[in-house]
């Protein structure tokens, strides 16, 4: 599953400010990848990422080490199910 826009987040969180919203995202193949949280201010954008994900290059040619400015693909390491 994909995660909720921020700009929606946001708007949820002027009406609701005493709420936390737990956002999450990743697939049925490989399980919930990266999860953040919302309260009213915070205005985060990011995600910590699960044990076994991690993040791979745009051009998928090496790992992007924590920290890297890059935008990159979220991978799965490790196993995984096949053929879906």
């Amino acid at each position: 599953g994909a995660a909720t826009n921020p700009k929606h987040v946001g708007a949820l969180l002027e009406k609701l400010p005493q709420v936390t919203i737990i956002n999450g995202y990743g697939s049925s193949e490989t399980g919930n990848m990266g999860f953040g949280h919302n309260q009213r201010g915070s205005n985060r954008e990011t995600f910590d990422l699960r044990e076994g994900g991690t993040l791979v290059s745009a051009d998928l040619t090496r790992f992007v080490a924590p920290g890297e400015p890059e935008v990159g693909w979220v991978v799965r390491k490790g196993r995984i199910p096949l053929g879906y």
